[in-house]
């Protein structure tokens, strides 16, 4: 086992990713890393000491809807772009049992370079 993939509730990132780096192992995990700034820099910064990558993931990057977003945007199909914010919501909803642990509001925020 080279490496591991975090995708378990958000208060759990922290704890798995410290144990993977300390077991040698890279880790690509969803966001966010940890429930703080302070949390993810703990983790980055044991990344650095035992000299393994530690990647965070974007899972709406290769998402359909968006690429063709990105698509249009790049083609110039849009007019002159200077910035998009979009709001998306899972389908279907999560159960409320999900949100009462997942550690966020329910909203996921879109990131992309559109240069």
């Amino acid at each position: 086992l080279d490496a591991c993939v975090i995708c378990t509730p958000t208060f759990t990132h922290k704890d798995i990713i410290l144990q993977c780096l300390e077991a040698g192992k890279a880790v690509f995990s969803e966001k966010p890393i940890g429930e703080t700034p302070e949390d993810s820099r703990e983790c980055y910064m044991l990344a650095d000491k035992v000299g393994k990558p530690l990647f965070c993931g974007f899972q709406r990057r290769w998402d359909p809807t968006f690429s063709h977003i990105q698509d249009s945007v790049r083609k110039g199909d849009a007019g002159h772009i200077q910035i998009i914010k979009s709001t998306s919501r899972d389908s279907p909803l999560p159960s409320i049992e999900y949100l009462k642990i997942s550690g966020v509001y329910f909203t996921i925020a879109w990131c992309m370079i559109l240069t």
